[in-house]
């Protein structure tokens, strides 16, 4: 199946809608209307490291594996890559080991109450993840969204331009990152197209490969389904860490109270100004 010929027909549709009203059949016809979408496909390789993290609520048990990974009771709201009722995970991305600051502080303003200057204090537990078997990723493709983009996301743009052509594929496509990089968001029903979008791609894919909204593109972020996690995936440890907010200072300190052993060194007393 192609992609339909009347992409932009499609689009005015999708972007006209009352989101307000949950136009959840809108979208899903839209969506299957819009027919085969040729992409730029991500390979996590074995040895790729994911870092994700939970803001830590007392009295909340993080001893078990599960507690740091998805959350396997679904929510009941849409979310940037999911819809109701659908787990996923979402974590970090990193090329090496000394790209993790990094990863932590994407996961931070993801999570945060700190960064969002809520709070001047809290506890974080950071997970790490290795890849062991290949994943593979829709990528979420534009530049043009983000103030900062990274050397990922410019690289998988080149890749784009220089493979696909169709002008149809391009407007599409285009309109998919816009809904991805999307940052004001009052309530989660604006997340309805990105949301119904994901759960298309994971018919195919085992997951998405996405730029962080938040720090505007300079991290990448991942949204895996569950069963990927469970097969392609090993939990390395998790480190309790305080968040210290300073004015504009961001002060990430492991406190080396690891809930499970790390076999990777993990980052100490770093700082994000």
């Amino acid at each position: 199946m192609e992609m339909n010929d009347n992409i932009d027909e499609i689009i005015q549709k999708l972007d006209s809608l009352d989101l307000c009203k949950k136009p959840r059949e809108e979208i899903i016809s839209l969506m299957r209307q819009v027919g085969s979408i040729p992409s730029v496909v991500t390979i996590l390789h074995p040895g790729r490291l994911i870092v994700r993290g939970r803001v830590y609520t007392e009295g909340e048990d993080f001893t078990s594996i599960q507690s740091h990974s998805y959350n396997p009771i679904p929510g009941k709201k849409y979310q940037r890559a999911n819809i109701p009722g659908q787990s996923i995970f979402y974590g970090a991305v990193t090329s090496d080991v000394e790209e993790e600051p990094l990863a932590r502080f994407t996961i931070l303003t993801e999570i945060s109450n700190t960064l969002s200057h809520k709070e001047e204090r809290e506890k974080v537990m950071f997970s790490a993840w290795r890849v062991i078997e290949d994943i593979s990723l829709y990528s979420i493709i534009q530049s043009k969204n983000y103030q900062t983009p990274n050397n990922q996301i410019l690289e998988l743009e080149k890749r784009f331009n220089n493979e696909i052509r169709d002008n149809k594929v391009r407007k599409f496509t285009d309109f998919i990152a816009s809904e991805f990089a999307k940052s004001d968001i009052a309530d989660d029903y604006y997340y309805m197209i990105s949301a119904w979008f994901s759960y298309f791609v994971y018919q195919t894919f085992d997951g998405i490969y996405y730029p962080s909204v938040r720090i505007d593109g300079a991290g990448m972020n991942v949204a895996i389904l569950p069963e990927i996690v469970d097969t392609k995936m090993k939990f390395l440890g998790a480190v309790d860490c305080d968040v210290i907010r300073n004015d504009m200072d961001i002060r990430i300190i492991d406190k080396r109270k690891s809930v499970f052993r790390l076999e990777y060194v993990p980052i100490i007393d770093t700082d994000y100004q």
